[in-house]
């Protein structure tokens, strides 16, 4: 079997890390993008760099270095990840995302700085025309090296565990991920992120593919000492992209765009009554580069 490009290493980043806030008069007014996000960050950045990571997958090359600019309301981020396959299946991957922060907290600061790094590992198998099409399993553990107080981390460690799938049917490539994230109780709850899509040639330019997904993102409430420690979120979403790792040769590149569909935040007042409101939507914009190496 072919070595298998560790482009999901880019799955590893850590992205956003601004906790959400809501308007204490009026919980309409409820900010949820940088949350939902970090609470599942890895699983945003699996998404993001499928198509790339799918469209490279059997590589004979064994390293890979990309660059990553995601814009989201008012956090962006400049994201590095790398990865090295240790064998023909398995691999090791780390991602450092530097984080800019807009409009943070009660005085509404703008910080900027080092995110949490994040270092995993990946089994992967299969190809695109395969009968189980390609596969790649990933296990990767996300750090704390982001500053908590200026939004930049979340300060807690969490553990993801992802899946992502892509095959060949006729006319075109189907895709899905499935992603379910351990994080700590005291700052949020369990997330989960799934996501079907597929992909074909675009009808302008058949060195560029055109990427429509669907994806549905979770996170549980969680307690402590019998009150409701931070809220919980369902999110769906539209991603439109474009990707090619020809039109420019060596170097994958892609762009797109998400498109908030349902955005709800579900949290319990002081007298223990349940409520679920619609959250401020925000609309995300990314741009990627990578190169790959012997």
């Amino acid at each position: 079997m072919k070595k298998v490009i560790l482009i999901s290493l880019f799955a590893s980043a850590s992205l956003f890390a601004s906790s959400y806030h809501c308007n204490e008069y009026n919980q309409e007014e409820c900010t949820t993008e940088s949350v939902t996000v970090v609470a599942d960050q890895s699983a945003l950045n699996e998404i993001i760099i499928s198509p790339a990571k799918m469209s490279l997958a059997n590589n004979d090359k064994k390293a890979a270095v990309s660059a990553q600019f995601i814009y989201s309301g008012d956090v962006s981020v400049i994201n590095i990840p790398a990865g090295y396959n240790i064998t023909d299946n398995i691999g090791i991957e780390a991602s450092l995302p530097i984080v800019k922060v807009s409009n943070y907290g009660f005085l509404n600061e703008s910080n900027s700085g080092l995110g949490d790094i994040s270092v995993g590992v990946n089994y992967h198998f299969g190809n695109f025309s395969s009968e189980y099409g390609l596969n790649i399993s990933t296990f990767r553990y996300k750090t704390t090296t982001g500053d908590e107080n200026k939004g930049l981390g979340l300060g807690k460690s969490a553990y993801t565990l992802s899946h992502n799938f892509a095959k060949d049917l006729a006319y075109f490539r189907a895709h899905a991920l499935f992603s379910y994230t351990l994080n700590d109780e005291k700052v949020m709850g369990d997330s989960l992120t799934a996501m079907v899509g597929f992909s074909r040639p675009c009808l302008l330019n058949d060195k560029i593919r055109t990427n429509m997904k669907l994806t549905y993102f979770n996170t549980d409430e969680t307690t402590q000492n019998g009150f409701t420690n931070s809220s919980g979120f369902k999110k769906v979403d539209f991603w439109l992209a474009f990707n090619s790792d020809t039109f420019f040769k060596g170097i994958p590149v892609g762009a797109g765009i998400k498109i908030p569909i349902i955005d709800e935040v579900s949290y319990t007042d002081f007298s223990g009554l349940s409520h679920t409101i619609n959250a401020n939507k925000t609309i995300l914009f990314y741009l990627s580069a990578g190169s790959f190496f012997k």
